[in-house]
């Protein structure tokens, strides 16, 4: 299954997150995702996890059929991270076969409220 590479999204840290949308099969269809395992990460610009499936809440949103997803992450799992770059992907097991369904940039802009850095 061909991952598809979704717009930028631009997000801020210490806000909650909610990400929306909908899982293609390679055909551009809506993925059937009755029965599926769905899992979500968040990279830095160094290739580490620094947010994962386990934690963010994935929920389906209408019909199983029609491949919808709402990805939501609290604000206490964004107010740490830094502004910058990040790379999203989504992850779909349906039978034992695991695919990435999507992959993206996800633009972090600085948290307002964060106290400035001592030095």
């Amino acid at each position: 299954m061909a991952a598809t590479v979704h717009e930028d999204i631009e997000l801020r840290a210490g806000d909650d997150w909610e990400i929306d949308g909908t899982l293609q099969d390679e055909s551009g269809n809506a993925l059937d995702i009755t029965s599926a395992t769905l899992e979500w990460m968040l990279r830095d610009n160094n290739g580490d996890i620094v947010l994962d499936g386990i934690h963010p809440t994935i929920a389906v949103v209408g019909p199983s059929t029609q491949g919808q997803v709402s990805i939501t992450v609290p604000a206490t799992m964004t107010v740490q991270l830094d502004p910058g770059r990040y790379t999203d992907a989504f992850r779909v097991t349906i039978v034992g076969h695991p695919a990435v369904t999507w992959v993206g940039q996800i633009l972090v802009a600085a948290n307002p409220w964060e106290p400035e850095p001592i030095t």
